[in-house]
């Protein structure tokens, strides 16, 4: 029997299983048979006491209609010939006792007020009520009770059966499915099993020999097969295991570097800079400590990075890190804040004088030759100092104290420090005034040129004048030019002013001929980033041309600093101005610290002396050294040299002796208006 059922497919032992099933619920209808016929026969004696009630109503109306007890208790005994009957009752129409026939002793007289008409199911019997009419006129009632014992026996006996029948059927479905267990779904028991031990344990090399031939049999071959393939899978990927996780963790740190890292210097950026400033705020609140934070910048990096480009831009930027780390101590911390600005904050410094010490270290090492693309830079920076937990007790606080201070710093002049202190949170809301106002002021145009006299002291006539922009406020009154400019410069209307000025410049020279005056050059300056634009030679062309103006009358003052960061964008425009015809001056010649090759390679044609060595003159034989040589270094090129600020007649003498070309200065005259420009020259060089 085993080994047949064993043969069987799985399809087979399905089919097998359904006829059992079947079977079962032929069980189930056959007992449901035997309780439809116990509710037939129920139904039957039903019947058949509702018409004996009928006959028996029929047959005693006459005695109730005409009271005769006496005959209605005859017509009652003849019910003695049928044993079913267990009582019969007559009563009036008030439901009170009229006569009766009592077939069992034990059945005592019912009260009919409790009983309504129609049938009443009791205790091995069923009663039924009836109304008793006479010409469609109540007279009386019928209460008669029937033995329903034998039925009850029935259905106690086919209760039995059916019992008998559901337990066997339970005993049937038991050893059926246990033998369906152990036939059909044991194997399949036993591959679960595997499973669930092959998935806690990791143990691939579990497997399960099969028992059958048939579906079953095929599908634990195949689960064999997969196992095995698994295994080979799990043991190349546990193979690879490690080197997936150095790759994670290799991940892991790239994301940290670039959320938290400036990709540029490797510097920690803004975000990781508050979150380490923040920390090092609560452990100073707990020591009772003090933390200084510098807020830094580059001075005139926009000039280099517009001039030069930004890949030389970038490496001035790596440059600085290095050395701002280099200059720091071990425990401080240096991050990059965005653009060329940088943040240094200290961590347990003592005094003012430990702080100023390191920020003299920070300048120094900043100022220190660069050397890139073959050429020598100087960069210096400018910083401001605010301290924890004086100056606020919060990174944000603190770092917004130290770029005021840092603005008030670059007001000192490059190459500074400045701590902060209250009266700055003023100063910062007035340069955002100022800048305000600058803005405005340049849009309407409210800014005016003055002119200061040139002179040929060796021909004693007039060379030419300079225009000087000049700006005053209705609020803020005189603005000296050594405020406004740097802020034009970082707010980025520079541009928009040297085109005012150029314009202006033309004009007032165009009114002039007009008036009859005798041309005189013009020198205007000109901002570093406007000479690296493209479109400028072009411009200026056009504004000699529209005012009728010839190019040998205008002069452009660039300062040394522009031309030591020259690119190939403001040699260009160089050349091709001076190819015009314009003349080009170097301004504050002497201050730069790179080599004088420049002189040779650009269209150079006077140098200015600067006014910090021409102020001087007298007072250091050093002083007087280097203006000597830079005027006998401009006379060997060829170059006319041109002295500014020269306010003393000791500093005339010393220039004229020299051989110095053109003087400038309040001792000839301070800058003048247009109309106090002609009354000058009328006065002093008579047409």
């Amino acid at each position: 029997m085993k080994s047949w059922y064993q043969s069987l497919s799985l399809h087979s032992k399905q089919i097998l299983i359904i006829i059992l099933i079947n079977a079962v619920s032929l069980l189930v209808a056959s007992t449901l048979y035997f309780y439809n016929n116990v509710s037939s026969y129920q139904e039957r004696q039903i019947e058949e006491l509702e018409g004996k009630s009928k006959v028996i109503a029929g047959t005693i109306t006459s005695a109730l209609l005409f009271q005769d007890n006496h005959s209605a208790h005859e017509q009652l005994s003849t019910l003695v010939q049928d044993s079913g009957i267990l009582y019969a009752g007559i009563f009036d129409d008030n439901k009170q006792f009229f006569a009766n026939y009592v077939g069992s002793l034990h059945f005592r007289r019912p009260s009919l007020a409790e009983y309504d008409t129609g049938l009443h199911y009791l205790p091995n019997s069923i009663a039924t009520v009836d109304e008793i009419y006479y010409d469609n006129e109540l007279i009386g009632y019928l209460y008669l009770a029937q033995d329903t014992s034998d039925l009850t026996e029935q259905m106690i006996r086919h209760a039995l059966i059916t019992l008998v029948v559901f337990v066997m059927s339970l005993l049937f479905a038991y050893t059926l499915s246990m033998l369906m267990q152990r036939w059909l779904t044991k194997p399949i028991k036993d591959l679960v099993e595997v499973i669930q031990h092959i998935t806690s344990s990791k143990d691939f090399n579990q497997r399960l020999l099969p028992s059958h031939n048939d579906e079953i049999g095929q599908l634990i071959n195949s689960f064999n097969t997969m196992i095995e393939a698994i295994k080979q899978r799990d043991e190349k990927l546990r193979a690879h295991g490690e080197e997936l996780e150095d790759l994670v963790n290799l991940r892991t740190r790239q994301l940290h570097q670039r959320s938290n890292y400036d990709g540029l210097t490797k510097l920690p950026n803004r975000h990781f800079l508050i979150e380490q400033l923040e920390h090092e705020i609560e452990i100073a609140g707990r020591e009772n400590s003090q933390i200084a934070v510098m807020f830094l910048d580059l001075d005139r990096f926009k000039v280099i990075n517009d001039n030069l480009g930004h890949a030389v831009g970038d490496e001035v930027l790596k440059i600085t890190a290095e050395r701002l780390s280099k200059a720091v101590r071990s425990n401080d911390n240096v991050a990059r804040w965005g653009g060329d600005e940088f943040v240094i904050f200290l961590s347990n410094v003592d005094t003012l004088k430990d702080i100023e010490n390191i920020a003299s270290k920070v300048l120094a090492s900043i100022e220190e030759v660069m050397l890139l693309a073959d050429r020598q830079f100087h960069i210096s920076t400018s910083i401001g100092i605010s301290l924890y937990p004086h100056n606020g007790k919060d990174a944000f606080t603190l770092l917004k104290h130290a770029d005021v201070s840092m603005y008030r710093a670059k007001e000192r002049g490059v190459g500074n420090f400045c701590f902060y202190n209250t009266d700055m949170d003023e100063g910062a809301f007035d340069r955002l005034s100022m800048e305000t106002k600058l803005r405005r002021a340049v849009e309407n145009k409210q800014l005016k040129l003055v002119y200061q006299p040139k002179i040929n002291i060796h021909q004693n006539a007039l060379s030419g004048v300079e225009a000087l922009i000049r700006w005053e406020d209705e609020e803020l009154g005189f603005v000296p030019p050594s405020q406004f400019i740097p802020l034009a410069e970082e707010i980025g209307i520079i541009n928009k002013i040297g085109e005012f000025v150029l314009e202006s410049a033309c004009r007032q020279h165009a009114e002039w001929r007009v008036m009859g005056i005798e041309p005189m050059r013009i020198a205007i300056n000109l901002s570093p980033t406007h000479l690296i634009e493209p479109t400028l030679v072009d411009y200026v062309k056009r504004e000699l041309e529209f005012y009728k103006i010839s190019a040998e009358y205008l002069e452009l003052e660039i300062t040394e600093e522009t031309f030591l960061d020259a690119d190939d964008q403001c040699q260009k425009n160089l050349t091709r101005l001076h190819d015009y015809g314009i003349r080009i001056s170097i301004d504050d010649f002497g201050t730069g610290y790179s080599c004088l090759s420049y002189l040779l390679d650009l269209p150079v044609t006077t140098l200015k002396i600067d006014g910090s060595f021409v102020r001087k003159l007298g007072t250091q034989s050093e002083n007087d050294g280097i203006v000597n040589a830079i005027m006998t270094l401009g006379h060997g090129l060829g170059l006319e040299v041109v002295a500014e600020c020269v306010e003393t007649k000791a500093q005339l003498d010393f220039l004229d002796r020299n051989g110095c070309d053109v003087i400038q200065g309040y001792y000839f005259s301070k800058p003048l208006s247009p109309d106090e420009l002609i009354r000058y020259i009328d006065a002093n060089f008579p047409r």
